[in-house]
């Protein structure tokens, strides 16, 4: 079943309220109607004998429209009952994080010289490691940088607070890479991301 957005599904329950009416249909130009008649949902009579006012097609809920209704509202419910079954709780151990080995990074930061550099081919689940590796990158930065003694003020979330002034004292930069064939044959013609240690 195609997933509807809130709007819709409202406008769906509201076809079946006045489908069940006195009148048994409802005049709407609504986005919705198209959509819900793409989708079999409701049928539109667009004959000038049962327009609104404003030459709204007649519009009533079909029997796969009430299905779909009724399944969609019922996973709103369900998931409104799990919320409220949610519950806080007071002294519980918490279970210790995995382990990615010393840096506490999935790549390898700590091992690289400078001049050195890592690849990370594309996949189906990463098509654009450049993307990935910036946040990663990000925190190797902070991870190798020291405190100065001294102080900046910087924005963070739109206030301007004082922190602790640091250096670096290694950076990471990272790069798209069309061909991965210098960091080893298994990566000839792979494209992916390359992280160089600058400092």
């Amino acid at each position: 079943m195609e997933k509807l957005n809130a709007m819709v599904v409202s406008f769906l329950g509201r076809v079946i309220e006045a489908t069940d009416g006195e009148q048994g249909y409802m005049n709407s130009n609504a986005k919705s109607v198209e959509k819900l008649e793409s989708l079999g949902y409701i049928e539109v009579n667009r004959s000038d004998s049962v327009a609104g006012e404003k030459g709204e097609p007649a519009v009533r809920v079909t029997e796969a429209g009430r299905n779909a209704y009724d399944e969609l509202t019922t996973k709103e419910k369900e998931v409104k009952t799990m919320t409220a079954q949610v519950a806080i709780a007071s002294n519980v151990e918490m279970p210790k994080a995995p382990s990615r080995g010393r840096s506490g990074s999935m790549y390898p930061f700590d091992q690289l010289e400078p001049g050195q550099a890592f690849f990370v081919p594309a996949t189906g689940d990463k098509p654009n490691p450049v993307k990935t590796l910036a946040s990663a990158v990000t925190n190797a930065r902070k991870k190798y940088a020291v405190e100065t003694g001294g102080t900046v003020i910087r924005k963070i979330k739109g206030e301007e607070v004082e922190v602790p002034e640091t250096e670096k004292t290694r950076d990471f930069q990272v790069r798209e890479v069309a061909d991965g064939a210098a960091f080893g044959e298994q990566f000839a013609g792979v494209s992916g991301a390359g992280v160089w240690r600058t400092m």
